[in-house]
């Protein structure tokens, strides 16, 4: 749940939760099965880099090096 800080920002109360190995197995099996290679493509993106789906979603070609 957000709560509000000082800043005026918000702060989330909840760490972040990294796939497991068998859920990151799963989550390729779909999307081979798919046969999706956009969808290939950004989850290789984030999954490398560490970015949230938001992040990748709004990832411009002349941020990546």
């Amino acid at each position: 749940m957000p709560k509000g800080t000082r800043s005026g920002k918000l702060k989330y109360d909840r760490n972040p939760r990294p796939y497991t190995q068998e859920e990151v197995r799963q989550i390729w099996q779909i999307l081979e099965e798919r046969g999706d290679t956009l969808a290939k493509l950004a989850v290789a993106i984030g999954e490398e880099a560490g970015l949230r789906l938001d992040e990748v979603a709004n990832l411009r070609f002349g941020e990546v090096n």
